[in-house]
């Protein structure tokens, strides 16, 4: 199901129905992108069909790299010629390890900021090759996401519907009932658990989600 179709849905459950009117899809657009927020902060983690490996390069005495697209999480960082991942840490325990270790040497942890990756230590005027895997962080739905679009496996895009339905239940006065509102959150907290345990134990991944400062 796209979005578009998912907005017919939410239209055709109000009253009187009322899904071409332009004003109202727009608001019903942002139900959606409410829900597909809470959604992928509690499932991307876990959700291999939307990571990217990308290879990198720093700029010599740099201790950082650009990546294509703001970070989410990510799962691992390697760097050509060591023989194990670099360790995950915050961008905060990185600041303090440089402040009191000015040590130069070969590549071994790194912190996530934005779309740079952070690395620790570097050798002065070395050039150093990386490979990343990560998750991007979410881009917004529109009218015209398909469901290739979505970040989400087939058999669960209809939990984005489910919650983008609780939570206009929740706003709209005159509309929702408590036996319907109530059956929608279950609906919805139901296909949030569904999907992310669906995801954690069909991949078995663990992913660094150090925060950004």
């Amino acid at each position: 199901m796209n979005v578009s179709e998912m907005l017919i849905v939410m239209g055709d459950l109000s009253m009187g129905g009322y899904s071409q009117v332009e004003s109202n899809r727009e608001k019903d657009l942002r139900y959606l992108n409410l829900a597909h927020e809470q959604l992928y902060r509690k499932a991307a983690h876990f959700n291999t069909d939307i990571m990217i490996s990308e290879d990198s390069t720093n700029q010599a005495g740099e201790n950082n790299f650009t990546l294509a697209n703001e970070i989410f999480c990510v799962s691992d960082v390697y760097c050509q010629g060591v023989n194990q991942g670099l360790e995950p840490k915050s961008v905060q325990d990185i600041f303090k390890i440089n402040f009191f270790n000015k040590t130069s040497g070969i590549p071994n942890s790194f912190a996530k900021k934005k779309d740079k990756i952070i690395i620790f230590p570097i050798q002065p005027d070395v050039v150093y090759q990386f490979s990343t895997l990560y998750v991007p962080e979410r881009t917004k739905l529109d009218e015209t996401t398909t469901e290739e679009d979505l970040p989400y496996p087939l058999s669960f895009q209809q939990i984005v519907l489910e919650g983008a339905i609780y939570y206009k239940f929740l706003d709209e006065a005159g509309y929702r009932s408590s036996d319907r509102q109530l059956k929608a959150e279950k609906r919805w907290i139901d296909g949030i658990t569904e999907l992310s345990n669906y995801l954690k134990y069909s991949n078995y991944q663990t992913i660094s989600t150090y925060s950004n400062v």
